[in-house]
């Protein structure tokens, strides 16, 4: 952001990093003329600073602090006590895809079983099988899992291949985090064209139901992580779209449309709205596969 005092150009720059979180200020050559900490309140301005920047510092701070002020978290913490996971019931440890790729596995091992012939030559000459689409799909979820873990710096988990209910469905990646829950779906249409609307996805000029399917999953996830943590918690629907072409008409109301090049980027520009331990303690309860039957 920028502010202007008098003749003076005032440019403030956030920076998070190594447990620090500061809001630093410099004139338009990009020279630094001090930074204001907003975990402890310290500010450092250089000889010859302009008495602006301190009041553009405090100003933005001052700004912040009203925000967070309005968090969803309870105003009250009752943060139940938490134990370790147990290793065969811990989230944590999926891997990205891993639902995808298992699947891709069993529809090749039948049809290598139904079609030894076949399939040897279909391998052979890269024809399409029907464990081709899971396989797309992991590599999808691979490669945007990859991207999503770039946010553990910023304060920020991502939990992969989350089984819910008992019919072996599964969210290919929940984002748990400053600015909330995050219930992503990735679609992997590297070869195809994507035309997206308030009220439709489309590939290669097909209907799907994406939209529909992201609702059902976001309200999945906020009734369970609201019930088992006790806290009022909305997981916003995410898909996130991997094209050849994409097409933008309008954007969906209540589900999320991010590519993937925006992603992370979309989520670290997102406005906080809970505490580093309101995260932690979601995090702790979401990791325990044993919620989500």
């Amino acid at each position: 952001m920028g502010r202007k005092d008098g003749f003076v150009t005032i440019n403030i720059r956030r920076w998070k990093k190594y447990g620090h979180d500061r809001a630093y200020a410099s004139d338009e050559s990009g020279t630094s003329w001090g930074f204001i900490d907003l975990k402890t309140g310290e500010m450092q301005l250089k000889p010859g600073a302009p008495s602006s920047a301190e009041l553009s510092l405090l100003m933005w701070a001052a700004e912040r602090a009203q925000r967070v002020t309005h968090v969803q978290e309870p105003s009250s913490y009752e943060f139940a006590p938490l134990v370790d996971v147990a290793p065969d019931v811990d989230l944590a440890l999926n891997p990205a895809g891993q639902s995808a790729a298992a699947k891709a596995q069993e529809e090749w091992a039948a049809y290598s079983a139904r079609r030894p012939r076949a399939s040897k030559i279909a391998r052979f000459l890269g024809l399409n099988t029907p464990d081709r689409s899971w396989a797309v799909g992991a590599a999808g979820e691979r490669e945007v899992g990859g991207r999503l873990e770039k946010l553990a710096s910023e304060g920020w988990y991502v939990l992969h291949s989350v089984p819910i209910g008992s019919r072996g469905s599964d969210i290919d990646h929940l984002l748990i985090g400053p600015a909330g829950v995050f219930c992503i779906n990735t679609k992997n249409h590297s070869n195809a064209n994507v035309w997206v609307s308030e009220k439709v996805v489309m590939v290669n000029g097909q209907k799907q139901p994406y939209l529909r399917n992201s609702r059902t999953e976001g309200e999945r996830v906020s009734k369970i992580l609201t019930r088992a943590t006790g806290w009022e918690i909305k997981a916003q629907p995410v898909i996130i779209v991997m094209a050849r072409r994409y097409t933008e008409r309008s954007r969906p109301a209540d589900v999320w449309i991010v590519g993937r090049r925006q992603t992370p980027r979309a989520f670290e520009r997102l406005q906080p709205i809970y505490s580093s331990e309101a995260v932690e303690t979601i995090y702790r309860v979401a990791r325990n596969g044993a919620i989500w039957g």
